[in-house]
């Protein structure tokens, strides 16, 4: 396949933060104070700026007393200042680059593309609005994945493959997709990140699994439910032969199967080999 240009290099993202440090006086008082910081794709921060300075909490007054932390009122500033200033290009979509295998490539690219119910066009002058409210979710989602797959190793592929279940991301790879990809983003506006994250990360495992499908409610449905999700960590390593089992039925699409019926045939299995099991 040929190959495929980062959408954001890590290095060269720049956005505003918080940065809060909490103090103590001689005489054991605690106070916090905040800074206006900026940071790159790895959270490292790179500048302190003077930006807290205008949060307008020390507006006339020759003292700064202890309990004036406008923490809150910059995370306000922040979020404008990231939406206003912060650029990380025009490009926010996968480009595949000439290479032998170019147009095995793209016509891979655009299955893929029909298979999330988009299609690849060019993007003209008169995109722009569509872009920006909210643009190709979908192809988006797609080129977002596959960016994130390209950058994992080996272990971390396989690690995915066999962890499909989002909240077990969600403070964890998802949060790192919403800091790298769609808090930054212009062309595509996100009004609830974590929906979008969640599912990219279904993408990612339809790419890295097999018989996942992010398209198979039945799918979804069994590997989001949180009775699922307590009996995998609970039984996962010891009964992986009867989850395996049931996910086969369930990749396998099979006829009047649903999601309460693969969790009811989970829970009968697990419950024949322990006698008893607990769910919470």
């Amino acid at each position: 396949m040929g190959d495929l240009v980062e959408i954001y290099p890590p290095e060269k993202q720049l956005r505003y933060a918080v940065y809060s440090v909490r103090n103590v006086t001689p005489d054991g008082l605690l106070f916090n104070r905040s800074f206006i910081v900026l940071k790159n794709g790895y959270g490292v921060i790179v500048r302190f700026t003077r930006l807290h300075e205008y949060s307008g909490a020390y507006d006339k007054r020759t003292t700064i007393p202890l309990e004036s932390n406008p923490e809150g009122k910059m995370y306000f500033i922040v979020m404008m200042l990231n939406y206003v200033l912060v650029d990380h290009g025009e490009d926010e979509e996968i480009k595949i680059l000439p290479s032998p295998y170019e147009d095995e490539a793209k016509k891979q690219y655009e299955t893929a593309l029909r298979a999330v119910g988009s299609s690849l066009r060019h993007r003209t002058e008169n995109d722009d609005e569509l872009f920006f409210f909210g643009g190709d979710t979908k192809k988006w989602h797609l080129d977002v994945a596959i960016d994130c797959v390209r950058e994992m190793d080996e272990n971390d592929r396989t690690y995915v493959a066999n962890h499909l279940q989002t909240t077990d991301y969600h403070f964890g790879y998802a949060m790192g997709i919403r800091n790298e990809y769609i808090y930054p983003a212009k062309k595509h506006h996100s009004f609830m990140a974590d929906n979008d994250s969640t599912e990219i990360m279904k993408v990612i495992f339809s790419i890295l699994h097999r018989g996942y499908s992010f398209r198979n409610p039945v799918c979804t449905k069994y590997f989001e439910s949180f009775e699922y999700g307590c009996l995998v960590h609970k039984y996962g390593e010891s009964a992986k032969d009867l989850f395996v089992a049931i996910e086969n039925r369930i990749f396998s699409q099979e006829e009047n199967l649903t999601a309460e019926d693969a969790l009811n045939q989970l829970k009968e299995s697990l419950t024949k080999k322990y006698g008893k099991i607990s769910i919470y």
